[in-house]
């Protein structure tokens, strides 16, 4: 359940991206997938992005610090990166993670 969860919203992430932008996303969800040591869910990039350590490092503290402190962004994300049911805010979540991905440079890297 938790592994379908994770996959799902990586695919859910994937799936949003490529409605953004698809010539970003083309060949988006065969794409290697990164984590964070924020409670991020486990995300991929374009199909030719290699990010460095410190590119992926500085990418996942920019998005985290893009959700308000207290509010229900983190609390999703948390939810979601262990693998529990964030319930309806878990669509909500996606539009709002690829907002804060795209403004921290996440499709440039």
């Amino acid at each position: 359940m938790i592994r379908n969860l994770t996959a799902t919203l990586c695919l859910t992430i994937s799936t949003f991206l490529v409605q953004v932008d698809p010539v970003v996303a083309q060949g988006h969800l065969g794409a290697r997938t990164f984590k964070c040591t924020q409670p991020i869910p486990e995300f991929s990039l374009g199909p030719d992005s290699n990010p460095t350590n410190r590119q992926i490092q500085k990418l996942c503290s920019c998005i985290w610090g893009k959700f308000p402190v207290e509010g229900w962004e983190r609390r999703t994300s948390k939810k979601i990166k262990e693998g529990i049911d964030p319930g309806w805010r878990g669509k909500a979540f996606v539009a709002k993670f690829g907002k804060a991905l795209r403004e921290c440079g996440g499709q440039k890297i």
